[in-house]
């Protein structure tokens, strides 16, 4: 009400419970006036204008005093008008609704799709491609891809089924075998049933470079993520194993700096920069360590050259050691 009569009003007429900032700013010399106004906050609009409606009144040969008088007049209109405004059409809450499509989980706010949490964990846009209808969930280019959507989460047995089956659906596109492909896709079942740490499997396939090995990657319980290696013994019995664990940064850089150090020409000249030229980089995702140590040694001719090591460590083991010299 304040704010209104400040509008309309040269001056707020005092009501006696509170003395207003223009019956103030009337009992002070004009010094004082200039001072106290100026030192107001431009957020306080009632303020910076009573006190310069008052400048203005006595200082009227002050053009400044009017221009900021009629400055902070329409600031405050303004302000009210966007009140005023706000009360006649406030704003519409939003309609959440959340949705499951198969292994994926959808969020659509005001009919358009927004989120779409798919079955590893990973979350995404809506996107351009990806189109709901209210009832299924399709991707643009895949037709293929289609899937009812519905209120209810997927039952646990139904999420457990879909994912291990996977790998026998499409098992050429993991390069399996068709019995290979039958009893990778038990043991990732069995891995879901029985261990919550591997509550979601999102990955799994041969290795690459561990021959009869395989590996498994899994979200746990608790959206950590996590890697699994099998042999080809583990997976005909179905027997579970542990998650590899990354070594602790500073175990890596040290067992690192060993076998650098056990690799150069001259151990006895092995000089590292541990403190600013060393990298020790955990992926416990995998159970990978990656360290990278600057050092300096002599070659077999006596003379001292820069290098760079790099070890990669997985499960705790060492993989590999690259050095190479720095240019």
């Amino acid at each position: 009400m304040t704010r209104l009569l400040l509008l309309l009003l040269p001056f707020v007429i005092s009501t006696g419970c509170a003395e207003s900032p223009e019956a103030k700013f009337k009992s002070i010399d004009d010094d004082t006036l200039i001072k106290n106004t100026r030192a107001l906050p431009a957020s306080n609009l009632e303020g910076n204008y009573a006190g310069y409606s008052e400048l203005a009144r006595r200082q009227p040969e002050m053009e400044l005093w009017s221009k900021k008088k009629d400055f902070y007049s329409r600031k405050m209109r303004k302000e009210l008008s966007r009140d005023a405004a706000g009360e006649q059409n406030p704003a519409k809450p939003l309609i959440v609704k959340t949705r499951y499509c198969g292994l994926k989980t959808i969020e659509i706010v005001d009919n358009s799709l927004v989120r779409i949490i798919h079955a590893s964990g990973e979350a995404s846009s809506g996107g351009k491609y990806w189109k709901y209808d209210g009832d299924t969930l399709v991707h643009e280019l895949l037709p293929e891809s289609e899937m009812q959507c519905s209120k209810d989460a997927p039952t646990r047995e139904f999420v457990v089924d879909s994912l291990s089956s996977v790998f026998l659906e499409k098992r050429k596109v993991y390069g399996f075998g068709k019995k290979e492909a039958k009893r990778f896709s038990a043991y990732t079942k069995k891995m879901m049933e029985e261990d919550n740490s591997c509550w979601t499997v999102t990955d799994g396939s041969k290795s690459s470079n561990r021959s009869g090995w395989y590996y498994v990657d899994c979200l746990s319980k608790s959206k950590e993520q996590k890697r699994w290696w099998v042999d080809k013994r583990m997976l005909k019995k179905v027997r579970l194993g542990e998650p590899s664990e990354a070594l602790d940064a500073y175990a890596a850089r040290d067992l690192c700096n060993e076998e650098l150090k056990y690799r150069v020409n001259n151990p006895s000249t092995y000089d590292p920069s541990l403190l600013t030229g060393t990298s020790s980089n955990v992926i416990a995702a995998t159970g990978k360590n990656i360290v990278s140590i600057d050092f300096s040694a002599k070659n077999s001719f006596n003379l001292e050259l820069e290098f760079v090591g790099v070890c990669d460590f997985e499960d705790g083991k060492l993989k590999d050691v690259r050095i190479q010299e720095r240019l």
